[in-house]
């Protein structure tokens, strides 16, 4: 696994401040190409005084000896304690992209 840590960056003309952090993880079985895995989860954080948004990404590569799958999904949530910071846009993706001989 691979960690970089939460970086911070305040804007101090707009009072924002910015926050991220990413999780990375590979795997694999030796001497078997199609069962390499990569995951990369991510958090985006931007807050002010008065709102503030969060947005967390996860997406998954994987193979097969045809084609590369990847899976990922994306939410995005209102900070507000008082209404349960809700859930304000989700989507995910499946897609498979042929290797081509790669």
């Amino acid at each position: 696994m691979s960690w970089r840590p939460v970086r911070r960056r305040r804007d101090e003309d707009t009072d924002t401040e910015f926050r991220r952090g990413t999780e990375e993880w590979y795997s694999f079985r030796w001497n078997d190409v199609n069962s390499v895995r990569g995951e990369i989860k991510t958090v985006r954080r931007v807050e002010r005084t008065d709102w503030g948004a969060l947005v967390t990404t996860n997406t998954v590569l994987t193979s097969t000896p045809t084609e590369f799958v990847v899976d990922a999904n994306l939410d995005a949530y209102e900070l507000d304690a008082q209404r349960g910071d809700p859930r304000v846009y989700s989507q995910s993706w499946h897609r498979r992209i042929p290797r081509d001989l790669v």
